[in-house]
């Protein structure tokens, strides 16, 4: 038996296909088809605006647009953005059972920079040396909360700076967990309580 899905040309990033089905790129399916088009981009493309998606891949049933949109249709929430490192910490596929759709705060919640050069952990920053006032405490740790800067005190150490900023953190995603639950998948809120802070974030 031949298969359908052979006789489709690869179209996106020599990767990403049609397929053969009810699903395209016309105005019906638009959305969805610009949502898997630019997770294709990201983990395919020698574009170097998509360099921080180095080492992600896409699963091979969703090179195929018709299984994707499947999915997508089954599983779309309004207003909703596509996630892929919520139900799996660091996660770098792209598949039906790695992404959820979550809001906006969510996202944001796990939007930590990865900078190679960072000098310390996530949410913790030194001091600048030339305040006297703060030449014994060479730590502090400021948190976003609703677009706004929270500073959670000054540290001697990096290890007491953690323990302060992992703490608030754990708290503040049960929180948005608890404000989102009847509106979640129930994998995703219980993704969301079971989550733990690590310094290497």
């Amino acid at each position: 038996m031949i298969n359908q899905n052979c006789l489709v040309k690869t179209a996106y990033e020599n990767i990403g296909f049609i397929g053969i089905g009810k699903y395209n790129s016309g105005k019906k399916y638009r959305n969805c088809f610009l949502i898997w088009r630019s997770i294709i981009q990201r983990c395919y493309s020698t574009d170097i605006k998509y360099h921080t998606y180095i080492g992600c891949v896409v699963d091979e049933k969703w090179h195929n647009f018709q299984n994707f949109a499947e999915w997508y249709y089954n599983n779309h929430i309004d207003s909703f953005q596509l996630a892929k490192n919520i139900l799996i910490k660091n996660n770098k596929i792209y598949s039906e059972d790695t992404c959820c759709f979550v809001p906006q705060q969510i996202i944001l919640l796990f939007n930590n920079s990865k900078n190679k050069n960072r000098e310390c952990p996530v949410g913790i920053q030194k001091t600048k040396k030339n305040k006297a006032e703060y030449r014994h405490q060479r730590y502090v740790v400021n948190v976003s909360n609703c677009n706004k800067n929270i500073n959670l005190g000054y540290f001697d150490t990096v290890d007491e700076a953690f323990k302060t900023y992992k703490l608030y953190k754990e708290k503040h995603i049960k929180w948005v967990a608890l404000t989102w639950k009847d509106k979640i998948s129930e994998k995703v809120y219980n993704a969301l309580i079971n989550y733990v802070v690590e310094i290497n974030d």
